[in-house]
């Protein structure tokens, strides 16, 4: 019943709004414009946190610009952005600010300021931006979806049981292409997926979610004797980028790759297999500290790129992905149980700051990067190796910004994986495909 009193007070706070000096949590991310006019509006609000010297929602206002494509109605100033309350928008969970406090399953939420019955670390004071406020259902790691941590049954943690919020209709003039037509752009541009393929991404590797088709089209499959064992990112028509520790011999003969792979036990008619006439690990590379575990790999003729076969692009040098933001990592590598490596798997993990995960784990160097759950359930695993760690730059476009190489076990508690840092790396990179580019 307190529940529906407070939803009844947002209703009547989004018609007529009343504001009170007091405990005001942080603003939500601005709301999509209203409409595809040339003028529209867009939102953002804030709830009170529950301290009696506040009441109800602040919600500003701004107008915005969407081009020339109009729309016949525009969305109900107010009614909209308190939709958002009750329910969250898919692209950005971390924003949602309502009160539902029960997980998908009926599981009652712990208090964020409680380590009991679960220890763990989203505390108000470490995460002061994401309202942990009482037991209410939040994403301060920014997953998939609104959780938090139970109270009762074998269940640490749990999505709770919130609506997606309905966006405002979104047109696209774009000349649609199927998966079996060359995209000739991609010859062009790098990091380029094509329209059909192009997708949502879900939360997790070790969970054996499967890629969509063409969708990560720089997946490389590295084999030995045909048996695929790490992975690697075609980032030039003639070279390959993966793991220094994936190398064993420096014999390119030792090796072949395969792109455009989905399913790697079937032979599929957008693979290609490639071979490869020169290897070239990182000179400083260390076996026993991980320390610049990254290579090329040269293959003796270019790949011609189609919808399913492309170059990723390569970050700026010395570029610091933002902690919590949300990157994606790719393989055909261990689910432990959880879903089928036969197929290509593809996860998103926030990014950790260096100077947090060596409070977890010793050995993290300055070119390396962390990105994980601390409650575990999401990580890279045996066999992901030298794949790549890559975030969405915008519509069809993604950037490489890192490479799977260790970890202590796969998916654990506090112990999120970590990579080479490419954008440490982009000086040596360009060096050595100017050095060797075509040299026998």
């Amino acid at each position: 019943m307190a529940h529906g009193i407070k939803y009844v007070l947002l209703w009547l706070i989004a018609l007529a709004p009343v504001v009170f000096c007091g405990h005001w949590g942080s603003w939500s991310r601005w709301t999509k414009c209203s409409k595809l006019c040339p003028e529209g509006v867009r939102h953002r609000w804030r709830l009170c946190l529950g301290n009696w010297r506040c009441f109800g929602t602040k919600i500003e206002s701004q107008k915005c610009y969407n081009g020339d494509l109009c729309a016949t109605n525009g969305m109900t100033t107010g009614v909209s952005v308190l939709a958002e309350a009750l329910c969250y928008d898919r692209a950005y969970p971390e924003d949602y600010r309502g009160y539902a406090s029960a997980t998908k399953s009926g599981l009652t939420c712990q208090a964020w300021n409680s380590q009991s019955p679960r220890e763990h670390e989203y505390t108000p004071k470490r995460y002061p931006d994401s309202d942990l406020i009482e037991n209410y259902c939040r994403s301060p790691d920014g997953r998939q979806a609104p959780w938090c941590f139970t109270t009762s049954g074998s269940k640490r943690w749990e999505t709770c049981s919130i609506p997606i919020c309905p966006g405002p209709t979104e047109v696209d003039t774009s000349t649609s292409t199927t998966a079996t037509t060359p995209m000739p752009s991609l010859l062009l541009e790098c990091g380029l997926v094509s329209e059909t393929s192009d997708n949502e991404i879900p939360e997790n590797i070790v969970g054996g979610v499967e890629a969509k088709k063409g969708s990560i089209p720089w997946q490389a499959s590295i084999r030995i004797r045909g048996i695929h064992y790490c992975g690697g990112s075609l980032i030039h028509e003639n070279w390959i980028l993966t793991a220094a520790h994936c190398l064993f011999t420096p014999d390119p003969n030792e090796y072949k790759a395969v792109l455009g792979d989905h399913e790697r036990f079937i032979r599929e008619y957008t693979e290609l297999e490639v071979s490869f006439s020169r290897i070239v690990r990182h000179e400083g590379y260390v076996k026993r500290t991980f320390a610049n575990d990254i290579a090329l790999m040269e293959m003796p003729e270019p790949v011609s790129f189609t919808d399913f076969i492309g170059p990723i692009c390569l970050p700026k040098e010395g570029e610091i992905s933002i902690p919590h933001e949300r990157v994606i990592v790719s393989g055909w590598g261990t689910t432990k149980g959880t879903g089928s490596n036969k197929v290509l798997n593809v996860a998103k993990v926030p990014v950790i700051s260096n100077s947090r995960c060596r409070e977890l784990q010793r050995g993290i160097l300055p070119k390396m990067m962390c990105a994980g759950y601390l409650v575990g359930g999401v990580d890279a695993c045996q066999g992901d190796s030298g794949g790549p760690l890559y975030r969405k730059t915008g519509k069809r476009k993604y950037e490489l910004v890192g490479l799977v190489s260790w970890g202590y076990g796969c998916a654990l508690e506090n112990k999120p994986g970590v990579y080479t840092r490419v954008s440490g790396y982009i000086q040596w990179i360009n060096n050595t495909l100017a050095n060797y580019q075509n040299k026998e």
